[in-house]
């Protein structure tokens, strides 16, 4: 169970010592972490581990989105509540040994002023100091196998938001952290609830045990559970995985290569319609079921 803790400028300059929100893949440190140390979150937290790392995710959508990216191509690291700096810095791709580290780029003090509006802050026992923004996950991409990509790395930042916390001040914030990506050359999209179909959230949640949650099965276990799926897509489930477990020669190993080769979209299963031990595959096109990943898509709740 969390704590009660509250936010205040001792708190913040414990996460400076701590080193929060440095490091990259599996030395990062994320900013704002499910602990019993820290502040309590609003929605319900999760733990994954990915990529031999704990991730710390702090509501049910942040999970939901933190699925989403994890089924892109390219996805070189993904680090989750992280700190944007008050004041100018460099770019954070030099954390990936690429930019030039001598440019700075303009921090959230400087870009709410420039916007007219107020910079958050903390206070506590007296104190009070600069409230550090943080972006709810931060996204390396690697497009070393595009020749047509302008460069070979990019960030891609994504916050995420309900609907219904979307407040004047709220959205004041979420334009000094839009600004701040837009600054370095990143993109950055708003993830609300209306951008994806809630049954593929739920299909996500089901069979994410096989796949993020789990040790990956090799590309050529996946194409081969993916050409067979596509050979016995007319069969049931059930019957599906018995022919995979033929092959794989364990039900366990079956299911990871199925599950992975779903969420790598080389089996473009129709994710609204879940799935049932009982009913065959339902196969999209596979851009209809790139369709269905509003953060692969670009799709923004930012319209301003």
């Amino acid at each position: 169970m969390r704590t009660t803790k509250r936010f205040s400028p001792a708190v913040l300059d414990r996460f400076l010592r701590q080193e929060r929100g440095t490091g990259t893949g599996q030395e990062y440190i994320p900013w704002h972490q499910v602990s019993r140390g820290d502040p309590s979150s609003s929605g319900r937290s999760h733990w994954h581990i990915f990529r031999s790392r704990q991730d710390h995710l702090l509501s049910d959508m942040e999970q939901t989105c933190f699925h989403f990216i994890t089924m892109m191509a390219g996805v070189e690291d993904c680090r989750e509540q992280y700190p944007l700096s008050v004041d100018a810095s460099v770019h954070p791709l030099l954390d990936y040994g690429f930019g030039n580290p001598l440019k700075q780029y303009p921090g959230t003090r400087e870009i709410a002023k420039e916007l007219g509006y107020r910079h958050p802050k903390t206070h506590g026992a007296g104190a009070s100091c600069e409230w550090i923004q943080t972006t709810d996950l931060l996204v390396a991409l690697n497009h070393a196998h595009n020749p047509k990509a302008p460069s070979p790395k990019s960030m891609l930042a994504v916050a995420v938001k309900p609907t219904a916390e979307l407040s004047k001040r709220a959205r004041q914030l979420l334009a000094i952290e839009r600004r701040y990506w837009l600054a370095r050359g990143a993109e950055w999209i708003l993830i609300t609830p209306e951008l994806y179909v809630p049954e593929v959230k739920k299909t996500l949640e089901e069979i994410s045990p096989w796949t993020t949650k789990t040790e990956p099965v090799s590309h050529t276990s996946q194409r081969l559970a993916a050409a067979l799926a596509k050979e016995h897509c007319h069969r049931t489930f059930r019957d599906l995985l018995t022919v995979l477990e033929c092959h794989f020669g364990s039900e366990e190993l079956a299911k990871r290569a199925l599950w992975q080769a779903v969420w790598n979209g080389l089996i473009p299963l129709d994710l609204k319609h879940g799935w049932s031990p009982t009913r065959p595959l339902k196969l999209l096109d596979p851009t209809e079921f790139t369709k269905l990943n509003p953060v692969a898509c670009r799709r923004s709740s930012w319209n301003s």
